[in-house]
């Protein structure tokens, strides 16, 4: 999976956002708002790489012990699912 190149993960000031850039300013104008944790997510997303590894990297830079390794991936699901739903990754 990867983040659409019509998009850029940036922080503006004291906000996280996902900026369209490109034909994606003119045919979609949204700037998505996201948190920090949003934010580290998209910032993998810019290159290719699967769901395991994303995972696994999320859980290294939280120093996640197993016990929350289930928080990890359930924020990770459903940051992915709201990408998803608006179109911004590609499978």
């Amino acid at each position: 999976m990867k983040l659409l190149e019509t998009y850029l993960p940036r922080k503006v000031f004291d906000q996280y956002v996902l900026l369209p850039v490109g034909q994606e300013v003119i045919e979609n104008k949204n700037i998505i708002r996201i948190n920090e944790t949003g934010y580290i997510i998209a910032q993998k997303l810019i290159s290719e790489t699967d769901y395991d590894a994303l995972l696994a990297s999320l859980v290294e830079e939280f120093e996640a012990s197993d016990d929350e390794i289930p928080a990890v991936k359930d924020t990770l699901d459903a940051f992915l699912l709201m990408l998803k739903d608006k179109n911004v990754t590609i499978s």
